[in-house]
């Protein structure tokens, strides 16, 4: 079968797949955040930053994003009730947690939602090779079980 022109899921609320589509990043720490948003675009990757959970989950509503990379902490919230909304409205969204302290219970959480915990402090490589392996796996499931998107239709297809 043929592979439809990428063109027509304009509209669509999530595009076909790919390593390189957009990734959320929410923390409330400002260098930590300037850090993850610099690593991410100098290795080809199109970030946007959020320092809130209340600025991530308007993004999350407005726009479709590949990847979450989110604080354990963020403020008042939970970076994983992030991660819960994100899936709910875009369910195909890969998750990344990231945990200034490690917890079993948080990481077992995280990993029952789908999501990779990664304890803090984390070095450059270590996080890419996660933020590839939760991009590979998002492109993986999204194959194997198409979203709503997938299966829009083009205006003037007919069937």
């Amino acid at each position: 079968m043929e592979e439809p022109d990428p063109a027509w899921h304009f509209g669509c609320t999530n595009a076909a797949p790919s390593m390189n589509g957009p990734i959320l990043v929410v923390d409330g720490d400002p260098d930590r955040l300037a850090w993850l948003v610099e690593l991410l675009e100098w290795s080809g990757l199109r970030a946007t930053p959020a320092a809130t959970f209340e600025t991530a989950r308007r993004l999350i509503k407005d726009s479709r994003y590949d990847l979450l990379i989110a604080a354990l902490r963020l403020q008042a919230y939970n970076g994983l009730h992030l991660v819960f909304s994100a899936q709910m409205a875009q369910p195909n969204t890969a998750a990344v947690v990231l945990a200034d302290v490690a917890d079993a219970v948080c990481e077992q959480e995280a990993r029952d939602l789908g999501a990779h915990y990664v304890p803090l402090p984390v070095g450059d490589v270590r996080l890419m090779t996660i933020v590839t392996a939760a991009l590979q796996e998002r492109l993986a499931a999204t194959r194997a079980r198409p979203s709503a998107a997938r299966q829009c239709r083009r205006p003037d297809a007919r069937g």
